[in-house]
């Protein structure tokens, strides 16, 4: 036993010490042959600073060790280098390097750089720089190693990659006319950019695939790529000849989340949960300009973005095809299915010309429970149809509701009970909404003050309201059965404004208002800036008909133009409250009233402005009666004749005008069984009046008169034996007197000044000319210092509670009128 032992160790001596004597003859052989055959017969230049080599640790593999080791593209070319190393080492098979067969067992790269250029790739296979020769080599890489290398490729301007890795293999063959090889890349750091786009991450990317070349192609298999979490494959294909590059990308179901936030590095999105697959296919010939191609297929499902809450992308399709190096653009969205603040969107969809796009959708809508359209303002409901628009996007980085432009835009949807939340006088709508070309209609029905109600509204310029806050200028035709005007006044204040302007067309079967039935009423009405203009006007009410016009304006001169026919008096006056006046309330007075009113007048401070009164009219009124007027009734007293306290009477026509606060009433005649009036005066707004009475007694009332009369005079007889007195009435509504006063009872009444009055067309064009506030003058101002004193010691006849004073009358100049 120790005998062999001792044998075997002899042999092992024998052994070691012939590799050792082989290393030290043939380390000089091998280094010469090393630089003759691996780089003087191949196309690579490599330099280094010292080479070592070592036999006897690794045989029968030697291993060579090149310290600052730099491998060039070619032999006469040093300015393009594919390697720089601080140290190479490369695992060989000594034998094999004799027989021009570059076997190795390992390389290792450190501390390194390897620079690839796709335009030079083709160099390493030919003799030289300018032949077409191929060199005659083989080389087998069971293991390349690169520790702390970077890692760069390059085509022309058009592509550049730069990874670090600490630690990466890969193996494979490489002939003088083709390679193959497995890649098992462990990225760092990862950066370029594809022409304009741009991308980095320090995210840590594991990269394996094989390469292969053939038929002056590269080309790869079974590609993987791993970012973060996210797993791609990958594949791409280079020829050399006519420098065309293809590459494909997909993925199946990874997070959406991780997908935006890997490779967009400023995103303006922020996707937070969904899955994501797609594919990909770039194409580019590097000969050619412009020849960029890339097609995206992909795929999106229940996407949700953290700065739209409502919004959930449940099934999202498309594809985008970007040519002409990326300048031009082409999307395409299959299909798709969203929730967003209530609605359900699906349809399809076209972008074009992005990152400042036209998109054209086409989608299907519904409700899925309460719409909001904005924070303080949604709707509950049923609500369905399709939408077609087509929209222009300034910048999509920028993108926001308001930077929208709605080039064409078409809607049909149908509404079934619509309320708007935050409005409950409005609710229940149905019908149909249009939107054509920038124009919205709304045709349907509803509840307005728990009214029925059906109707339509036309909105113009509806996107730029929507959208860009221009102001709305609705048109409304609205038609009622009933409506309570009260309580729609109740939801508003008596000095709101309108902020829109709008028009209004209405038909109201029934109206009340502050207890007036109001039938059948025809309205057609703008407000512009907050100045409301009626066209027309038309209703039935106290029994009777009214139609005309108006204007009105808390600003403005406002005016108003009415007819009326068949008016009963008695309900007018009672409704609106006598007109807050005492004179002649509704308890005086009874007939129906016709004719046209004319007026004009102004709102200062929120208030209507009584001095600022002109009208003109012209009314007939019909089967009247007076009674209970304290001026007729001083006149009854004073002449003892009850008849004159409560008359009627069947027609009384007159032109009345209304100027600087006082109210002039043209002579006109008032017809009874009995008596007969004749009538004119002027009465303020200060309550103050003088009123002219040519009062004709028939026979019966005159005989009446006479009998109870002491004195000879104030009368005047005619030839049916009628009489006729001349009265005067002035003060105020508090303190008045009651005189004979022939003279300028007979000058007002025989004067013109029954005369028309201006027209109302004139008086509002005078109004717009004044320039202050209409005042009562001292000569305007009515007063009881005007009126003359009359000396009645020996015709006058003390009668309580009254003064009454009268002129002597000429009888022999009055003629019967």
């Amino acid at each position: 036993m120790k005998k062999f032992f001792l044998m075997l160790l002899a042999l092992l001596l024998i052994l070691f010490l012939s590799i050792f004597l082989f290393s030290k003859v043939y380390e000089d052989r091998l280094v010469q042959a090393f630089k003759n055959q691996f780089i003087d017969k191949t196309n690579l230049n490599v330099d280094f600073e010292e080479i070592h080599f070592s036999l006897l640790r690794y045989f029968p593999y030697g291993l060579f060790t090149l310290d600052n080791a730099k491998i060039f593209y070619s032999k006469h070319n040093r300015k393009d280098t594919l390697l720089n190393s601080k140290q190479l080492r490369l695992k060989i098979n000594a034998i094999n390097l004799f027989k021009r067969i570059y076997e190795f067992p390992e390389i290792i790269i450190s501390d390194g750089s390897i620079r690839i250029k796709g335009e030079m790739l083709d160099t390493l296979f030919t003799g030289g720089d300018n032949t077409n020769q191929k060199n005659n080599y083989f080389f087998d890489f069971k293991s390349i190693k690169l520790v702390r290398c970077k890692i760069q490729y390059h085509q022309r301007k058009s592509i550049a990659m730069n990874a670090y890795t600490e630690r990466s293999s890969l193996s494979g063959s490489f002939l003088s006319n083709s390679l193959a090889f497995k890649l098992n890349l462990n990225i760092n750091r990862f950066s370029g950019h594809l022409n304009d786009f741009h991308f980095k991450t320090n995210d840590f990317i594991k990269v394996s695939s094989t390469i292969r070349s053939q038929n002056n192609s590269y080309f790869s298999e079974n590609g993987k790529i791993f970012i973060g979490n996210i797993g791609l494959g990958f594949s791409f294909l280079y020829n050399i000849k006519n420098e065309q590059l293809q590459v494909t990308t997909n993925s199946e179901k990874v997070s959406a989340k991780a997908f935006f936030k890997q490779f967009l590095n400023q995103p303006t999105i922020h996707v937070s949960k969904g899955s994501l697959s797609f594919d990909s296919f770039y194409s580019i010939n590097f000969n050619v300009a412009n020849s960029q191609k890339l097609t995206l297929k992909y795929s999106l499902e229940n996407i949700a973005i953290e700065d739209f809450k409502n919004l959930s992308i449940i099934k999202l399709e498309g594809k985008t095809s970007i040519t002409n190096d990326f300048n031009k653009n082409n999307t395409e969205i299959n299909s798709y299915l969203i929730h967003y603040n209530g609605f359900e969107l699906s349809g399809s969809s076209k972008i074009r010309d992005f990152p400042k796009p036209a998109i054209l959708i086409d989608s299907k809508i519904k409700s899925i429970g309460e719409m909001l359209l904005s924070d303080s303002l949604s709707l509950q409901g049923n609500l369905s149809g399709n939408i077609k628009v087509l929209v222009k996007v300034d910048d999509i980085n920028k993108l926001y509701y308001k930077s929208l432009k709605i080039s064409k835009i078409y809607t049909d949807l149908t509404l079934i009970n619509i309320s708007i939340k935050s409005i409950d006088y409005i609710r229940s709508l149905s019908g149909s909404l249009h939107i054509n070309n920038d124009e919205l209609e709304f045709n349907g029905k509803g509840i307005l003050y728990n009214k029925k109600f059906k109707g339509m509204l036309v909105l113009p310029e509806f996107m730029n309201v929507a959208f860009h806050e221009a102001k709305p200028s609705p048109k409304i035709l609205l038609e009622m059965d009933r409506l309570n005007l009260d309580s729609v006044l109740m939801t508003t204040s008596a000095n709101s404004t309108f902020l829109i302007n709008y028009q209004l067309k209405s038909k109201i079967k029934s109206l009340k208002y502050k207890g007036v039935e109001i039938s059948d009423l025809d309205i057609n009405y703008t407000c512009i800036n907050n100045r409301y203009n009626c066209q027309h006007i038309n209703f039935k009410a106290f029994k009777g008909s009214i139609n005309g016009a108006f204007t009105y304006s808390n600003h403005d001169v406002n005016s108003l133009s009415i007819t009326g026919q068949g008016i009963e008096i008695k309900n007018l006056f009672k409704s609106f409250n006598s007109f807050e006046q005492k004179t002649v309330t509704a308890d005086n007075i009874s007939g129906l009233v016709s004719g046209k009113v004319d007026m004009s007048y102004q709102i200062l401070d929120n208030k209507f402005d009584p001095l600022s009164i002109k009208m003109v009219s012209n009314i007939t009124i019909e089967n009247g009666k007076l009674s209970g007027i304290k001026q007729l009734k001083r006149v009854s007293n004073f002449l003892n004749i009850s008849e004159i306290d409560s008359f009627r009477f069947k027609t009384i026509h007159n032109k009345i005008d209304i100027e600087n606060g006082m109210i002039r009433i043209p002579s006109m005649d008032i017809a009874s069984n009995a008596l007969n009036f004749q009538l004119s005066g002027q009465h303020g707004f200060n309550g103050e009046f003088t009123y002219w009475i040519k009062l004709y007694l028939k026979e019966i009332l005159a005989k009446k008169y006479l009998s109870k009369k002491e004195y000879g005079s104030g009368y005047e007889m005619d030839s049916k034996n009628g009489l006729n007195l001349f009265l005067k009435i002035f003060g105020n509504n508090e303190t008045f007197k009651v005189t004979f006063d022939k003279k300028s009872t007979l000058e007002n009444i025989k004067s013109n000044f029954n005369q028309e009055g201006v027209l109302l067309k004139s008086i509002i064009k005078d109004e717009f000319k004044l320039t202050k506030k209409h005042v009562l003058t001292e000569n305007d101002s009515l007063s009881l210092n005007g009126v003359k004193k009359i000396d009645s010691t020996h015709n006058k006849k003390p009668k309580k509670p009254f003064k009454i004073e009268w002129d002597e009358i000429d009888t022999t100049k009055i003629n019967n009128q």
